[in-house]
């Protein structure tokens, strides 16, 4: 019996195809102690990225979405195939420097009232650069009262008034 995934990891690609070969070795190379798998759903690239992950990432799962269909509902293709515990989604141009996966894993673990979580960005000059957000993957869903992954960046105010009134964080 395959184990299930603590965490999916989750990349939209469109026309990115070594963005998203140095976001999945960064991956590979810096994510140690939990179960994972990576989904990459690509929207009709034309750069070969599709062929370029089954060529050097056999075990990374590939969603075709048909058409460039957008960052949220992208997301929501993957989330819905996925049956990890908790989800991250990352944009193909983030490279690890640390093993961020595990310790949003811990932080989740250990603060069950916890809905969502983001982290730090840093440019490859080491400055501060913007958040990432990683979540409880059965809200992510749309079940148990949390939202599909839209578009966040419209609705970041909305997410925080529904996981108080949820009672998370």
């Amino acid at each position: 019996m395959v184990k299930k995934p603590d965490m999916s990891i989750i990349l939209v690609n469109y026309n990115t195809r070594e963005l998203t070969r140095n976001c999945i070795k960064s991956i590979y190379e810096k994510t140690q102690g939990l179960e994972f798998d990576i989904w990459v759903v690509d929207n009709e690239s034309t750069d070969g990225t599709c062929d370029m992950l089954r060529d050097e990432f056999p075990q990374v799962n590939i969603i075709q979405s048909g058409g460039n269909i957008g960052f949220g509902r992208a997301n929501n293709l993957a989330i819905e195939k996925s049956n990890a515990k908790y989800i991250l989604l990352l944009n193909t141009d983030t490279e690890l420097i640390n093993n961020a996966p595990l310790l949003f894993f811990e932080f989740m673990e250990k603060n069950p009232d916890t809905g969502a979580c983001g982290g730090n960005l840093y440019n490859e000059k080491g400055r501060y650069r913007y958040r990432y957000e990683f979540g409880e993957a059965d809200a992510r869903r749309g079940r148990g009262g949390g939202r599909r992954a839209h578009d966040m960046r419209h609705e970041r105010h909305h997410e925080a008034r529904r996981r108080d009134a949820r009672g998370r964080r």
